[in-house]
């Protein structure tokens, strides 16, 4: 007996369907990307930007001190908190997806929480806590570890670290 091979029919509406993300991501990434990269190799002379060509720009940032350092810092910052994370968010997504079994539901929906209130609210979140006034200088103020506030828990390498690896692991724990 012959089966009858599948109909390839072509999707004009599955086509169709994706034509809007597709206008939405060329405006909103792919043009500014664009952009970017068009102003990264103009010249710039005297805060105006000259439409012509040069590779000055790419010069400067290689040959001056204080850029290499603000890049290297900002690698070693992203580089840190990605590792900090996949160190938290392996086991936490296996331990989910192993042994999650009934209250996988639940505990997914206890690592999705953070991502419904704002970037904003929760990095502000961390001001409050590692302020001079905030939860930790109370609290050490309280049990007597510190005689006054301390200015030195925000504005720092390990502020901002501990910061973005809250704002960045519900991604990295979904990732997994």
């Amino acid at each position: 007996m012959d089966t009858p091979l599948p109909l390839r029919r072509s999707r004009p509406g599955l086509y169709a369907s994706l034509l809007p993300p597709l206008i939405w991501m060329s405006l909103l990434y792919f043009v500014p990307i664009a952009l970017l990269i068009s102003y990264s190799i103009w010249r710039l002379e005297a805060f105006d930007i000259v439409k012509e060509f040069t590779l000055s720009n790419f010069r400067t940032i290689a040959t001056n001190p204080s850029y290499r350092t603000v890049i290297g810092r900002t690698v070693a910052t992203a580089l840190g908190v990605t590792l900090i994370d996949v160190a938290i968010a392996l086991p936490v997504g296996f331990f989910v997806a192993k042994y999650g079994g009934r209250y996988r539901s639940l505990l997914t929906i206890l690592i999705i929480l953070p991502l419904w209130s704002s970037y904003l609210v929760r990095v502000f979140a961390w001001k409050i806590i590692l302020g001079y006034n905030g939860v930790l200088n109370s609290a050490l103020l309280l049990v007597g570890i510190l005689q006054e506030p301390s200015p030195v828990f925000l504005y720092n390498q390990f502020s901002t670290m501990l910061t973005f690896v809250h704002v960045w692991l519900p991604f990295m724990i979904l990732l997994w």
